[in-house]
């Protein structure tokens, strides 16, 4: 029993239910399951999500030690094999050239545009 004219939930009840708290007590049930299969599918994602952070965060360390590689620093270097050496030093002359090439191509257009701008 409580105070204040609020319902409660006892064993005083003996009989079978009324047919409207019956449906209401179905109502319930149903909006429980619900929510159990809504919680249960949120878990999930919370999973998934959570196996995806891990990986996008190896991904970012593993992109934060090649930023240090292309920023030159000389313990990065000094730690790959000669081949990786090598490598990379061939990686950076092609980017290179893409970007010199890229460079040229936006320097002649930049300056077509002025010309034509100025006719």
């Amino acid at each position: 029993p409580s105070s204040g004219g609020e319902a409660t939930v006892g064993s005083s009840h003996s009989g079978p239910l009324p047919p409207s708290e019956t449906n209401a007590c179905g109502q319930l049930l149903l909006l429980l399951s619900g929510a159990e299969a809504a919680r249960a599918a949120l878990v999930e994602q919370l999973t998934e999500l959570q196996g995806s952070h891990e990986a996008l965060h190896q991904e970012m360390e593993a992109l934060g030690s090649q930023l240090q590689l292309l920023r030159g620093n000389p313990q990065a270097l000094a730690a790959l094999a000669m081949s990786d050496l090598q490598s990379l030093e061939a990686e950076l002359e092609h980017t290179c050239r893409c970007v010199r090439a890229t460079l040229l191509q936006r320097s002649t257009d930049e300056a077509a545009l002025r010309a034509s701008h100025e006719k």
